[in-house]
């Protein structure tokens, strides 16, 4: 991931919001972090896809049901439903509007991806 993110400026841009997204799903899975620190955690990175979301080049097919299968015992309802949610609008930006369902999503500010 951290290889990833750092050869950003050279990604195209739907590659750009799956990092993120594999951060968020992370970041959800730490276990080590306190709950406060995780949520501030997600908003940040909330943020940062609100932003990557922006372009329209950010949108690209993306199979993840099996991901999110796997997922799904270790996440919260809330937050596995907010990834359920996301990859449907990575998948297709006419799904975007669902993401204001969330309350996480609709709070989060857009952040740079700097």
């Amino acid at each position: 991931m951290a290889q990833g993110w750092a050869a950003r400026a050279d990604a195209k841009p739907y590659l750009i919001a799956r990092l993120l997204w594999f951060q968020l799903a992370l970041a959800w899975l730490d276990a080590g972090e306190n709950e406060e620190c995780r949520m501030k955690n997600a908003e940040l990175l909330l943020g940062k896809l609100k932003t990557a979301l922006r372009s329209d080049v950010a949108f690209m097919e993306w199979t993840m049901q099996p991901i999110l299968d796997h997922l799904k015992p270790r996440l919260s309802q809330s937050s596995h439903a907010l990834l359920t949610a996301l990859v449907a609008a990575l998948n297709d930006a006419k799904h975007l509007p669902a993401l204001d369902a969330f309350p996480a999503w609709r709070d989060a500010a857009p952040q740079p991806l700097e």
